[in-house]
């Protein structure tokens, strides 16, 4: 007989994979800190190449000239900036709540990780940082601090939705690309982490907790 390792025990699966999502929850929070695009590029306008030939007539071929193209700004406008450094402060409420979590798992601690790069890549957008969010952190604090991972998971669900719902709010609203783009990049990981907290708090098969955000926005990012 040909002799076959034992089955993993199911506890080390688990931890494996955990660890696997978490490594893949701090990549995507990399990505977003290395790929932003540069505000040059983003507003160098396009070259016009030089004109041919000698003479004073235009070519029968040469378009007829027009106004150049309005184009959005690349920095943050002032309103952008007013929009976006609470959201800042949201997500470094965020990253200290899974920090506070009384549960010990890799998913929450890269949780808290990603958090903090999304906050530094918004302080190099507007400029320097922003203080916590202390009212959201004090409301919810008490939610994060069991011991339990699915009842941290199921805070941190409920955090990432209202999150993602306030983000998708202020995106609609910014005047320039650099922070529309940011902001974008950062809604959509944090839309990847509500999925992943759904299935860590048990509720990996429920349709409505993986696709559907029926969350509010956060009134103390938005200011409504």
């Amino acid at each position: 007989m040909i002799a076959t390792d034992e089955p993993a025990d199911a506890g080390t699966r688990i931890a494996d994979r955990r660890r696997m999502i978490a490594a893949g929850i701090v990549a995507a929070a990399g990505a977003i800190v290395g790929g932003r695009t540069s505000p040059a590029a983003a507003t160098t306008p396009p070259t016009t190449p030089p004109a041919t030939g000698g003479g004073s007539e235009p070519s029968a071929s040469a378009p007829a000239e027009s106004a150049p193209p309005t184009t959005a700004p690349g920095r943050p406008t002032a309103a952008d900036v007013e929009l976006l450094r609470p959201l800042q402060s949201a997500e470094l409420a965020a990253k200290e709540l899974y920090r506070a979590a009384g549960a010990d798992d890799p998913v929450l601690g890269a949780l808290a990780e990603s958090h903090q790069a999304y906050a530094d890549v918004l302080a190099a957008l507007l400029g320097g940082s922003s203080e916590r969010d202390d009212t959201l952190y004090e409301e919810r604090l008490g939610d994060f601090e069991s011991s339990d991972v699915a009842a941290v998971s199921s805070a941190g669900y409920e955090l990432e939705s209202a999150l993602v719902s306030t983000h998708a709010d202020v995106l609609g609203q910014l005047e320039a690309i650099d922070g529309a783009t940011t902001l974008a990049s950062i809604l959509i990981v944090e839309s990847r982490h509500c999925a992943v907290l759904a299935d860590l708090s048990g509720r990996g098969d429920d349709l409505d907790a993986l696709l559907i955000n029926r969350s509010p926005a956060l009134t103390t990012a938005t200011g409504v």
